[in-house]
């Protein structure tokens, strides 16, 4: 998926080369054959992963990797009008300002990619098509779509203000934010509940559900961010490391309670361990003591976010965020230290394993992207100095193809419309009794209505 992103860019600019010379009707042309080569290019092969072809995917990604390569070479040299670099200081400024560019199109492509796995997931599920196996495992292990709450999570802190270190929004504005968060919960909570939607209890609770999630993160973060900033004013300084402390300190605490104080016990049985949901807090345990975990994993999301944006070390910054997770996990449960990995409880395993399949996803982007910059400038290859036989010109840093941007600048409409449209689809059909060409056609049509609908608010503003 990650080669994709290349292939799409690469056409992108492309067609871009190709605009200059026509007008009219054939601009209009050229944009939509952009966008419908965006979407089969980079939501197609998604789609095709989790349903149909789930048993091949080796033989599928092999295709993907032979066909992108091989777009990646014919799509043409590339001609740049980029100003000559005739000083130290103007590579230097030239080279963060590329690597800057390239951590930005990281994360947006890693935030659309898990929209488009989501919105594919939560309506597939519902489908025969897709494999059980992929579903949310009940209480410990790990499955696909366990992946997903997390990574949206993990993909949300990377942009916050508390990463790009920005000063903090307005106490009224955040309160905004958090009430639009409780109000979407509430209405969903409202048409599940009319519609008679079949619900899993042991993923959130009675009548908790995502949103409110959010709104619970919100709540922690409007009263943690005070404490990361030291001194008065828009001039207060930030210290550094203090969100990954936050993480460390939520996240063994959380594991704590959870082992040594029952709490493992009450999200599996309740108190009495008959399984009861007699009250609003036993009725939604699931979702209340999992957001302290949501909130040690967002901020150390956050950490990694301050990394990015700050050290010029932009590659060591994911591997470590990459490798040092994994190695922990694996520690401590060859060592008996901690329970398995379970995402009703969100505990410290989950934590530090989505943590380490967050940061490598988006290492694999990143890496992409560096490479993509050995591309050709006036038909003369660029050097790692940025300079040609004929002289010296900056070297190219792609954007991310419209697709990804239009679905990254709008993840919670995107969100929003996926769980309606399968609250729709689920209320005008019997699902499970579809067959694979029927579920094939719903769930094609239907990621291409929330990828139009994304473009189109992207080009809109």
């Amino acid at each position: 998926v990650c080669v994709c992103v290349c292939v799409c860019a690469r056409a992108r600019m492309c067609v871009w080369c190709v605009r200059v010379r026509v007008c009219g009707v054939a601009t209009v042309l050229l944009s939509r054959l952009e966008y419908l080569l965006q979407y089969l290019v980079l939501a197609v092969p998604v789609l095709l992963f989790f349903t149909c072809l789930a048993n091949h995917s080796s033989s599928l990604g092999a295709v993907a990797v032979i066909a992108a390569t091989a777009v990646f070479f014919a799509g043409g040299r590339l001609r740049t009008s980029a100003p000559a670099a005739t000083g130290g200081n103007s590579k230097h400024d030239a080279s963060s300002a590329t690597t800057a560019n390239n951590v930005a199109s990281s994360i947006t492509s890693l935030r659309a990619f898990v929209n488009i796995a989501t919105a594919v997931a939560i309506l597939g599920v519902d489908f025969t098509a897709f494999p059980r196996r992929f579903a949310k495992v009940e209480t410990f292990g790990t499955g696909l779509m366990d992946v997903g709450v997390g990574m949206y999570v993990f993909s949300m802190a990377l942009v916050s203000r508390q990463a790009r270190q920005q000063p903090g929004e307005s106490l009224l504005r955040g309160w905004k934010t958090l009430a639009a968060l409780v109000v979407l919960g509430a209405g969903r909570l409202v048409t599940t509940k009319t519609a008679a939607y079949q619900e899993h209890t042991s993923e959130y609770g009675v009548h908790w559900n995502f949103f409110f999630t959010l709104a619970m993160l919100k709540i922690f973060m409007l009263l943690t961010s005070p404490v990361w900033t030291i001194g008065q004013g828009k001039a207060a300084s930030v210290s550094f490391w203090s969100p990954l402390l936050t993480a460390a300190v939520v996240g063994v605490a959380y594991q704590v309670l959870l082992e040594g104080f029952g709490l493992t016990e009450f999200i599996q049985h309740s108190w009495l361990g008959d399984g009861a949901r007699t009250d609003l807090i036993s009725a939604n345990r699931e979702g209340i003591l999992s957001s302290l975990g949501y909130f040690s994993l967002y901020c150390a999301a956050v950490q990694l976010g301050r990394c990015l944006w700050t050290f010029p070390g932009k590659a060591k910054c994911l591997a470590a965020f990459s490798i040092l997770p994994m190695l922990s996990l694996t520690a401590l449960q060859w060592l008996g230290a901690v329970q398995p990995i379970s995402r009703r409880m969100a505990n410290l395993p989950f934590v530090l394993w989505q943590l380490h399949h967050g940061s490598a996803v988006l290492w694999g982007f990143y890496i992409v992207y560096c490479a993509f910059l050995a591309t050709h400038v006036d038909g003369q290859p660029v050097s790692s100095s940025g300079s040609t036989r004929r002289g010296k010109a900056h070297r190219l840093s792609p954007s991310p193809p419209l697709l990804l941007a239009a679905i990254s600048q709008n993840q919670l409409v995107f969100f929003l419309a996926a769980n309606l449209a399968t609250g729709a689809v689920n209320m005008s059909m019997r699902t499970i009794y579809a067959p694979v060409s029927v579920s094939m056609c719903v769930l094609a049509l239907y990621m291409a209505g929330l990828c139009s609908l994304a473009v189109a608010m992207y080009r809109k503003r």
